[in-house]
């Protein structure tokens, strides 16, 4: 992932020669204790690398990944990613016998779920040839990552701005669909690239591609961005200047095109977004029938009213299913009434 995102480490670069030995040697610790894990493929023509990235499957919900880490790699240093704990760096310590001549060499080992791997490995192989693609699908409000291809409803798409996790709808992690939704040879993936270059032709041939989705970018991506050198090769490479990037701004829209109701159609998610629609209506519907306005009405203020509003919840849960049964059978005023009506009993 680039390397030195140890606190407090240094770590040193070192030749193929040596990044292929020391990634042989992790791959065997984890093969042996049925770790299924496979490292990202490189990029042709590096010579010299700061890290090694080793994705990895959790072999069960409750197994303490840490811990074998601990146990098997001896690490000098230890530390959580920003990526949600779907990382962690650590730095080989010398007493591992084999790892004597290389201290302080990163390692990030990418956790993902079972039969994943494929979509990670696809994201993060060939250097920035993930962020390459996610770039390009944003432009079109669908999102990729190691994930696979997925959306975030917006005002766009849908009537109810949607804030919940419920909201995003997964449309594939199949490497295979995707290159076939992206218009992109499967064949040419599998049979591997030949140098950055070849890698460049392979995503322009994609019928999403146009070079004016790579001159939109807000601050905050460009930032990001300008710090990785297959990023700006490849902006070299289809003639756009990164000092056109340079007025971004934290406000500026990504998106050129909306196109996730025509993803939604090609992989068949129609049903499931309807779903979600209807679950986001209910949850509106039940917001507009019993709110903190209620309770405000009746004089209750600050704090009070979240504690109010739990104990009236309690309070009819002892009789109904569900609260949410309460409130989908009655109406705004029903509703209110049994507010006031307990509220008067001083509970």
């Amino acid at each position: 992932m680039g390397g030195n995102n140890l606190p407090g480490i240094i770590t040193s670069r070192i030749p193929s020669k040596d990044y292929f030995y020391i990634k042989q040697i992790i791959l065997d610790i984890l093969h042996k204790n049925n770790i299924v894990a496979q490292c990202p493929i490189e990029l042709p023509g590096k010579v010299d690398y700061g890290d090694i990235d080793v994705i990895c499957e959790y072999p069960t919900q409750d197994f303490d990944f840490k811990q074998f880490i601990k146990t098997n790699f001896n690490p000098t240093v230890m530390s959580p990613s920003y990526r949600d704990k779907v990382l962690c760096n650590i730095s080989f310590n010398s007493t591992l016998p084999s790892m004597i001549d290389f201290t302080n060499f990163q390692i990030d080992f990418i956790l993902c779920p079972k039969s994943s791997i494929e979509s990670y490995m696809f994201y993060f192989s060939y250097g920035d040839l993930g962020s390459i693609v996610g770039r390009l699908t944003n432009a079109y409000a669908i999102k990729f990552d190691y994930t696979g291809l997925w959306i975030k409803f917006n005002s766009i798409t849908m009537e109810i701005k949607c804030q919940n996790t419920q909201d995003y709808c997964h449309l594939t992690d199949s490497t295979e669909e995707l290159c076939k939704y992206l218009g992109l040879s499967y064949s040419d993936w599998m049979n591997g690239f030949t140098d950055m270059y070849d890698i460049f032709v392979w995503i322009c041939k994609s019928h999403l591609f146009t070079p004016n989705i790579f001159r939109i970018f807000n601050r905050q991506h460009t930032s990001r961005l300008m710090k990785r050198k297959m990023f700006l090769k490849f902006l070299e490479y289809i003639g756009v200047d990164d000092k056109e990037l340079e007025n971004a701004t934290c406000d500026d829209s990504e998106i050129s095109y909306n196109r996730q109701q025509h993803a939604i159609d090609y992989f068949n998610k129609n049903s499931e977004i309807e779903n979600i629609k209807k679950i986001r209506l209910l949850e509106k519907e039940r917001t507009l029938k019993y709110n903190a306005h209620i309770f405000i009405k009746y004089g209750i203020t600050g704090k009070d009213i979240g504690i109010k509003k739990k104990h009236f919840e309690e309070y009819i849960t002892k009789t109904k299913s569900s609260f949410h049964d309460f409130i989908d059978s009655n109406t705004i005023d029903v509703i209110d009434i049994c507010v006031r009506d307990f509220l008067e009993l001083k509970l």
